[in-house]
């Protein structure tokens, strides 16, 4: 930002008072031939920095217009959008400065958003959430959020929406058990938990980041790290799309479609067998 020509002269005439060869100087007088070229000298390196200021704004305004957004950009552009509001015109963000942070909170509908490329096309997937748990944006919501991501798009490129209720997904496994922890039923013997196992795998479901991949590997490793279990077999783990009228076996990993899994339908099926029958 451009100094004043008031800040610029009095850090001239400061250099001129520190300089011991310039100690002849003491006019105070504003018509001193001195402070006159001082003046001059601060009145052009004021204009210089006002050129200067101007030149990289407008640079800044290029570039920006120039360059390619990312996958990250995307994602975030997404969370940024406001279900009520409008953009103003030939821009990518919001003018939130007539609304309260009440406001502009309660609009941002987007919790979670996903920015993908494959084949040419730039696929964002997203989800609100609603009493802490992940669910698709409503079809108003989701409507105006297309037109939304349309507009600040970079030309030329094709956006793919994902908006869909969470995937499915059905582990089956034989859990053997230590008898001292863990009841037949897989409940905690000493109260802390009913179903320790089962929680386990929640927990690991609900850590997962937005649009993570299912490792079925890891999820092994979170039962066989279940305080009780002796060691976990998993028989079956499947999974697919919320709309899927049959699942699919995960082999090695899984990406859900819709970015998430739908904890309300997932079904854990488990067989607790005690470890002294080994």
């Amino acid at each position: 930002m451009s100094r004043t020509i008031a800040v610029i002269e009095a850090e001239i005439i400061a250099a001129i008072q520190a300089d011991a060869n310039l100690a002849g100087l003491t006019s105070v007088s504003g018509t001193a031939l001195w402070r006159l070229f001082a003046h001059i000298w601060a009145s052009a390196i004021w204009a210089f920095e006002v050129i200067f200021d101007t030149f990289s704004a407008d640079l800044i305004e290029q570039v920006a217009a120039l360059k390619p957004h990312t996958l990250r950009w995307y994602q975030e552009k997404a969370k940024a959008f406001q279900y009520g509001s409008d953009l103003p015109e030939g821009e990518d963000e919001y003018d939130n400065s007539a609304l309260d942070d009440a406001t502009v909170l309660a609009q941002k509908v987007v919790a979670q958003a996903a920015a993908t490329e494959e084949g040419g096309t730039v696929g964002v997937k997203v989800a609100r959430e609603v009493s802490g748990a992940l669910t698709p944006l409503q079809a108003p919501q989701y409507n105006s959020f297309v037109s939304y991501i349309n507009e600040i798009k970079d030309a030329g490129v094709i956006i793919e929406g994902t908006n869909q209720d969470g995937d499915k997904l059905t582990v089956v496994a034989t859990i053997y058990y230590d008898p001292l922890v863990l009841t037949s039923a897989g409940a905690r013997i000493d109260g802390a938990s009913a179903e320790p196992v089962q929680d386990a795998i929640k927990a690991y479901l609900r850590a997962l980041p937005f649009n993570g991949v299912l490792i079925r590997s890891a999820l092994f490793d979170v039962l066989q790290g279940v305080n009780g279990v002796y060691t976990p077999v998993l028989s079956s783990v499947q999974a697919g799309r919320n709309d899927a009228t049959s699942l699919g076996e995960v082999q090695v990993q899984y990406l859900p479609y819709a970015g998430y899994f739908k904890l309300s339908t997932l079904v854990i099926t488990l067989t607790f067998v005690s470890k002294d029958t080994l």
